[in-house]
């Protein structure tokens, strides 16, 4: 499966890494290796030295994710450790990795999942990141064909995980 999503990606123009080749017998995938910094890293330890401001960094990884949720991709790990930056790309400064838990869905639910994912593991790597949040949903509300219906199931899926965090 993540090769098909790697390559349904890769021809709609969604930078992820290019598949080269596939051993079946072995199940190996050889990719190409993406150069760059996790977007992690950067907000971990590099906010305040960051030559990118954070709004800008949010609206390039809304730009990545809109395009993969409108060719219904789900990513299944949205980290920000399955981001990587590189500021010398000339299309995208941001590269999606590990499809690994992905697969295809048209679903507004599934698409939320994963943007739920993305916002509690944002809050892990930067407590702070309320300025980063706004950029990306406003940039992602203005992208993504689906944004409305996906951002009113994101509520829903808010608020099942605060009652999970609730209840223990």
């Amino acid at each position: 499966m993540e090769v098909r999503l790697l390559n349904r990606c890769l021809l709609n123009k969604i930078p992820v890494p290019a598949v080269y080749y596939v051993d079946k017998r072995d199940h190996v995938i050889f990719m190409e290796k993406i150069e760059g910094v996790t977007v992690k890293h950067l907000l971990s330890y590099k906010i305040n030295e960051m030559e990118i401001p954070v709004e800008t960094l949010a609206e390039q990884v809304a730009i990545v994710l809109a395009q993969i949720h409108d060719n219904n991709v789900i990513h299944g790990d949205l980290t920000t450790s399955n981001m990587i930056y590189n500021k010398e790309k000339n299309d995208s400064n941001v590269t999606l990795i590990d499809f690994g838990l992905g697969f295809i869905s048209d679903v507004a639910e599934d698409k939320a999942v994963d943007l739920y994912v993305f916002e509690r593991a944002l809050s892990s790597t930067a407590p702070n990141c309320h300025d980063f949040l706004a950029s990306f949903y406003s940039t992602y509300t203005k992208l993504s064909k689906n944004s409305k219906s996906v951002l009113t199931r994101l509520e829903d899926v808010r608020m099942r995980g605060r009652k999970r965090d609730m209840s223990g």
